[in-house]
């Protein structure tokens, strides 16, 4: 998460903003983990995420509306192959690409359609991973997490643990009505650059969506940082129709999970939606001593807050159907 302003609770007290971006002897330590900024032409990363589409041929028929149980083991699984085998991913470089093709071989083995859509930032290749289930309505609602990280933090929690969660649920979801109306996204290029520019990949994918196309969008849920021992926080930025914020908060408790609806600073990928009027909102668990550091490790996440989370998110999802699909729309 790019956090850059204080929070403000309306429910309770906000946590203290992070630390400012590492210093500069992290910046040598943004070639060694990552290698040469990305430049590969688009058709590389495309290609190979469009010729597995033919695998997502079980448009068929959709199963009842009961979901899977969430998985802590599968979770866990994905955390410690990005921030553990993977590593740093700073954006537009070789890291995140990496993830990307994770995320989009996880998507497609689940039967999803699946695309890479790359898009230029720091004079090279970011990429953002788009999957969705064959037949799936027009009036979808996006549910997302960034995959990069900053220099030299291997983002277990910041934000292993929110990509975790999609994959998690895009699982839960798998040839259940309720994928008809979702949209998964893995973000690129959340993280601040060296320009200055943050939530770069959410930007992109709004850009791409056209004035058609955001109308057509029916809303948004981030998940970010969601695994650090903190409560949970679910709410909106403020900035936008705050209607999913606050359906997303309501169906959480309902489903006994302990959380705290709050507005945020805008540091996350559901700011680029609630600014172009899209109802948007976010999972998130505040800043803690971890953040964007070298022990954002796997050893650092709090397991049991992975599955809290994944249960939220799960709660959420759980409850899309087309009515509910048309009201977030009216607003």
């Amino acid at each position: 998460m790019a956090l850059a302003l204080v929070v403000t609770l309306t429910a309770a007290c906000a946590p203290t903003s992070a630390s400012p971006s590492l210093g500069a002897q992290r910046a040598a330590a943004h070639d060694a983990d990552n290698g040469a900024p990305s430049t590969r032409p688009a058709a590389d990363d495309v290609a190979g995420a469009q010729r597995s589409e033919h695998s997502a041929g079980a448009a068929a028929r959709l199963a009842g509306p009961k979901l899977r149980s969430f998985s802590r083991k599968r979770a866990m699984r994905h955390v410690r192959h990005l921030a553990g085998r993977i590593g740093t991913r700073v954006r537009a470089h070789r890291g995140e690409r990496r993830a990307a093709l994770y995320v989009a071989s996880r998507f497609r083995r689940l039967g999803y359609r699946t695309k890479i859509r790359t898009f230029p930032v720091d004079g090279a290749t970011s990429r953002n991973v788009v999957a969705w289930w064959p037949g799936a309505s027009r009036y979808p609602v996006v549910v997302g997490a960034h995959m990069d990280t900053v220099p030299g933090a291997p983002g277990a929690n910041d934000n292993a643990s929110g990509v975790a969660v999609l994959l998690e649920t895009a699982r839960l979801v798998a040839g259940k009505r309720q994928a008809r109306f979702l949209r998964l996204v893995a973000f690129g290029s959340e993280e601040y650059g060296a320009n200055g520019a943050h939530h770069v990949g959410s930007q992109s994918f709004v850009a791409r969506l056209g004035p058609r196309g955001r109308r057509k969008l029916a809303g948004m849920l981030s998940i970010d940082m969601v695994a650090d021992g903190r409560p949970l926080l679910v709410g909106s930025f403020g900035i936008g129709p705050r209607a999913l914020g606050r359906l997303a908060y309501r169906r959480v408790r309902a489903a006994g999970i302990k959380a705290r609806y709050t507005t945020l600073c805008d540091c996350s990928d559901n700011g680029p939606f609630e600014r172009a009027g899209i109802p948007a909102g976010f999972m998130y668990s505040g800043p803690e001593p971890n953040y964007h550091s070298p022990s954002d490790t796997p050893r650092n996440l709090v397991p049991r807050d992975l599955v809290r989370s994944g249960r939220a998110a799960k709660a959420f999802v759980k409850a899309l159907r087309r009515d509910l699909v048309r009201r977030l729309r009216r607003h």
